[in-house]
């Protein structure tokens, strides 16, 4: 069975770097651990098994995607040991089908909205409906929590119907703030990890 971990986000170092002591000390069989992750892990995940590599105890292969294809990966029999996702869906249905153990989460996150270089932070979610926000950037909502995540926060607000045709759906929370970087789109909602600019944020 696959280790599954259903974090609301972690950057946490020591809890992923406890995931992979626990994996190895459960018997794994193997001398290299395929972590799949959610693309959002991926910084912390590098780190953790490059440290984790230096003590000899085994090699890390690792895998990002967005959580919905991590999914489809697993049910299409990739060999994973453990598995990271951004929501506890994905997980949650592996485990009723028997194909990973017991999800656990261990940390949490939250969604913000990032604009980029230039404009002003936004004091309400509701500005996102002014026309200067011609371009506004989310993981696509089928497939990518975070995204799933800012179509539910968008239509609480009352915003999706307005600024659906503005919205550029991204295969994950990464690629959203790549968009950011490089001044392609206007705002994102990504995740507050992800957050670079803190001074460009407001809590979603």
């Amino acid at each position: 069975m696959k280790t599954a971990v259903s974090p609301g986000w972690a950057t946490v170092r020591a809890l992923c770097s406890g995931l992979l002591v626990a994996t190895l000390a459960a018997g794994c069989g193997s001398e290299t651990l395929t972590v799949s992750a959610a693309s959002s892990l991926s910084d912390v995940f590098r780190e953790v098994a490059r440290e984790f590599e230096e003590t000899g105890s085994a090699r890390v292969s690792l895998n990002f995607a967005a959580s919905g294809v991590l999914e489809s990966q697993i049910r299409a029999g990739a060999p994973v040991a453990v598995l990271a996702t951004a929501s506890a869906r994905e997980p949650e249905c592996l485990h009723q089908d028997g194909l990973v153990d017991t999800p656990v989460e261990f940390a949490r996150n939250r969604l913000v909205v990032a604009t980029r270089r230039g404009i002003p932070k936004l004091k309400s979610l509701e500005e996102l409906g002014d026309r200067r926000f011609r371009r506004i950037a989310i993981g696509s909502p089928g497939t990518v929590p975070s995204g799933r995540y800012a179509r539910q926060a968008l239509i609480a607000a009352g915003l999706w119907d307005g600024i659906e045709s503005r919205l550029v759906p991204c295969e994950n929370v990464r690629q959203v703030l790549a968009y950011l970087e490089r001044g392609d789109i206007d705002a994102g909602l990504i995740y507050a990890t992800d957050l670079r600019w803190s001074d460009a944020a407001l809590p979603a």
